[in-house]
This record gives structure tokens, C-alpha cells and sequence, in this order.
């Protein structure tokens, strides 16, 4: 694999996990940040390594390295347990939400989106990850490449298949497979980061109409070199 491909990883597992960084930053001594920095680099170089070695491109793509991917997010032996409309509900590393998730919609004040359904996301997952590499095995152009990375990246937030940090896991595995076919990364975590509410409804109008013009849209207003 060439160091190329693997440098345009990191960058972007670097900048899918920046705000993680700067949170714990602002919770510590000025006099820790170095050290909090270094070890962060070592995090996402060894992140970078899992996905060089667990991703081979196109028609390729598994539930268990995703899994993974969220597992290497969290240090060894981490577990996160609280209550939810009175149920004890546990996030462990690598393994799917154990209770149903939804989000506020941009598109009506008031309303949520809701997830899919704890006991259906692991099959919901597989569906997803067939029709992607089905569909970048199938792909000839560019444009048929980047589609079919957009749709799985709406497949799995619509699954929302984690108890927490699916954004990270999602913005990772978006320019992960884009790198592996030779296209530019969309960052699509630095639009997130600074253009939250404009990404956010034009993820819900293309969900809702099965149209991908309102993403493009936004991607071509913030991130235009994506799509050069």
C-alpha cells in the first residue's frame, strides 16, 4: 500500500476525531496538552494502520472491520453504562446499541428521526454493506463511486448502529473508501464541524427523497475540491 494512500488516511482519521481531541484538551492543564497531543498521534496513526490493513477497496468492505473501527476508538476494557427512559443501557466498544436512538430533525422543529430498531440493526448493517460493495464493484465512473459511498453513509446513520460515536466512525469510513478508489476524501467531518445545521437538513432531503442533489450542494458550497 502506498504511503500515499495511507498518509490521505490519517489526515483524515485526524480530522474525523479533532473535536474529540480539543474536548479532552479543554479539560486538562495547559501543561498536559503536549503529551494528550502525542499520545492522540500515536492513537490515530495506529487507527490508520487497522484501516490500511483491514480494507482491501471496492467490493471488500465487512461489518466486523467496522466493528473494529468503532473498538479502536475507546481504550482497552472501556464500558459506558446509563439509564434511558428507565433502562440500564451499556456501550461497549465494537458491539451494536442495546436500545432504540433518534436525533432531532432540521428539516421540523419538534420532530425526531428515529433509528432503527435495536434488534434490526445487525441485519440492517449487512444489507448496507452488500449493496455498497455491489455497487462500488459495479461502479465505472467517478461520480458512480461517490454515489454509492454517500448512499452507505446515509444507510448507516439512518442504522445508527452504535451507542456512540457513529459520526466518527462514519466520517472515517466515508473518506476511507473514497481514498481506496483513488478519489478525493469529503472531510465531510470539517463541514460537520462548522456548517452542522446545513449538512444535517440536506442529509434528511436526500434520506427523504432518495436524491443526493441537496449533499452535493453543500459539499460543492464548503468543500468544493472534493468533487474537482
Amino acid at each position: 500500500m502506498s504511503t500515499t494512500v495511507r498518509e490521505k488516511a490519517l489526515t483524515a482519521i485526524r480530522l474525523a476525531n479533532r473535536r474529540y481531541l480539543q474536548d479532552v484538551l479543554q479539560r486538562n492543564l495547559p501543561e498536559r496538552h503536549d503529551d494528550i497531543t502525542a499520545l492522540f498521534e500515536r492513537h490515530m496513526a495506529a487507527i490508520a494502520d487497522y484501516c490500511m490493513g483491514g480494507y482491501g477497496g471496492a467490493g471488500s468492505l465487512n461489518v466486523a472491520f467496522i466493528r473494529g473501527l468503532h473498538k479502536m476508538l475507546f481504550p482497552e476494557g472501556y464500558a459506558y453504562r446509563q439509564e434511558v427512559d428507565g433502562k440500564l443501557r451499556e456501550l461497549v466498544p465494537g458491539e451494536y446499541r442495546d436500545g432504540q436512538g433518534a436525533a432531532d430533525s432540521q428539516l421540523n422543529p419538534g420532530a425526531v428521526v428515529v433509528f432503527a430498531p435495536p434488534e434490526d440493526v445487525s441485519a440492517a448493517m449487512e444489507g448496507a454493506v452488500e449493496r455498497l460493495n455491489a455497487a462500488l464493484s459495479a461502479a465505472k465512473s467517478p461520480k458512480a463511486k461517490r454515489d454509492a459511498v454517500l448512499w452507505f453513509i446515509f444507510d448507516f446513520s439512518v442504522i445508527h448502529p452504535f451507542g456512540d460515536a457513529n459520526g466518527r466512525v462514519m466520517c472515517m469510513i466515508c473518506d476511507l473508501l473514497l481514498i481506496k478508489e483513488g478519489l478525493p476524501p469529503l472531510h465531510i467531518a470539517v463541514i460537520k464541524e462548522q456548517h452542522r445545521e446545513d449538512l444535517y437538513r440536506a442529509g434528511e432531503q436526500a434520506q427523504r427523497n432518495r436524491d443526493l442533489a441537496p449533499l452535493y450542494e453543500v459539499i460543492e458550497r464548503y468543500n468544493p475540491a472534493a468533487l474537482a
